[in-house]
């Protein structure tokens, strides 16, 4: 049997407007289930404004009051296992860690254990998990299974609303590496559209601009699975005339958010199994090793390089960053004969 478990939250003036189950899945993001288990809920009448049951569509008004009830699995179905972490920071309030490639943050559908969650469950010993989404206890954000760097899980429920809130507000600041196929322009490039996903590959997102998706439908009326996603593209050094080493800044922070707006830009993240086209992987400019080298790439190069936030509970700035992994350093290396300074 599953424990009940009940959240009430008020809508504050911003979210006027908003579909209630867009609404509830941003601004509780760690809180609850997924936005299709929110639309079971209210299917099943579980989800009240204002004391009357909803639907996923309904628009809120601003001090609407929201009464959630959830029916949990318990969080015991989530086993610790006991790994090897890479630790930058530990309080009592959250853990920062610098994530390897090749695992994935949490358990999900096709994704067998171990998750990197199960190694924090078992490090940290004992979270505040009653009040926390039993499948996904202390789970801030998330990186792609392959992608590396930092990443905050929080320890208390204190901390994980908090740290939630500014993911959701945009007040931290994430900032990622990249190797890209092709030159970026010498300038910085911002990437905007809506992001969603592909109808023809249940595993890959699509972007679409927003005069192409409002020539669709009407601006309120944008269905909810288009996610609005901005990427800011900063060269940092050309390799040859054929890749580009660019930070990347994040204002949205969608699934697959860099991958997708790096292959909008016409310029792929090098290695990345869904949105690379390997016939451009080969610039017979490179000697064999190098070529061989880049066609041995197994992951895209993409890397969280720092992540800046606000202390949940002594509200200092905080600042973490992660070094590069061996792989992608190694390729680095065996390109840096080749760099060109952006000028």
């Amino acid at each position: 049997m599953g424990t009940k478990r009940e959240i009430k939250v008020v809508v504050p003036p911003e979210g006027e407007g908003i579909r209630v189950d867009r609404w509830l899945c941003e601004t509780l993001e760690g809180l609850v289930y997924t936005r299709s288990h929110l639309q079971k809920l209210m299917g099943d009448q579980l989800v009240l404004i204002n004391g009357t049951p909803c639907k996923p569509n309904q628009k809120l008004k601003s001090q609407d009051e929201i009464h959630l009830q959830l029916d949990d699995t318990p969080a015991s179905t989530l086993v610790p296992i006991p790994m090897e972490l890479d630790i930058l920071y530990e309080d009592a309030s959250l853990l920062v860690l610098n994530k390897p490639a090749g695992i994935s943050v949490h358990p999900g559908a096709g994704t067998p254990m171990p998750s990197l969650l199960a190694g924090v469950l078992a490090h940290v010993g004992k979270m505040e998990v009653e009040q926390m989404d039993p499948q996904r206890p202390g789970v801030v954000h998330r990186l792609d299974k392959d992608t590396t760097g930092v990443l905050v899980f929080a320890k208390t429920l204190q901390a994980l609303q908090s740290l939630s809130k500014q993911f959701h507000d945009k007040t931290n600041e994430r900032t990622y590496v990249a190797l890209l196929d092709g030159l970026l322009p010498v300038s910085s490039t911002v990437c905007e559209s809506y992001l969603h996903r592909d109808p023809h590959h249940r595993l890959k997102f699509a972007s679409i601009s927003r005069a192409d998706l409002e020539l669709r439908y009407q601006k309120s009326d944008i269905p909810q699975a288009y996610r609005w996603a901005k990427s800011l593209f900063t060269p940092l050094q050309y390799f040859g005339h054929s890749f580009t080493y660019a930070q990347v800044k994040l204002h949205t922070g969608r699934t697959h958010q860099i991958r997708v707006h790096a292959q909008t830009l016409g310029h792929p993240v090098v290695g990345d199994p869904l949105y690379q086209q390997r016939k451009r992987m080969y610039p017979t400019t490179f000697p064999h090793e190098v070529r061989g080298a880049l066609g041995g790439v197994s992951r895209q190069m993409l890397h969280a390089a720092s992540l800046i936030f606000t202390h949940p509970v002594t509200q200092d700035r905080m600042s973490f960053a992660a070094p590069i992994p061996a792989d992608f350093q190694q390729l680095l290396s065996q390109l840096a004969p080749f760099a060109r300074k952006v000028v």
